[in-house]
């Protein structure tokens, strides 16, 4: 099963993530969440906007750091859901992901 972490260059208004029709994807990346935290790559510059997808259950963790860890205390995404996070461009932050 996967999980893909999309990030966009968009912008933000207020606390809601906005992204234009016309916005460009910066990266997109697979990942394959296991029993134990993973982390993702670090961000791109551009990024401001990152949305995870996944097909299975998953816990995520995004603090602002480089190293997060998640844990089953974390916030879940369902399965077949979604998350949208607004992050801090230019700091290459990551998320980490477990089942």
């Amino acid at each position: 099963m996967a999980t893909r972490i999309i990030e966009y260059g968009g912008r933000s208004s207020g606390d809601f993530p906005v992204v234009p029709a016309d916005q460009f994807v910066v990266k997109q990346a697979a990942m394959t969440a296991t029993g134990t935290s993973a982390l993702s790559a670090a961000f791109k510059d551009a990024t401001k906007l990152v949305r995870i997808q996944s097909d299975e259950q998953i816990y995520y963790e995004y603090d602002g750091t480089t190293a997060p860890t998640a844990t089953t205390d974390s916030p879940r995404i369902a399965a077949g859901g979604d998350e949208w996070i607004k992050i801090r461009p230019g700091a290459s932050l990551k998320i980490a992901i477990r089942t």
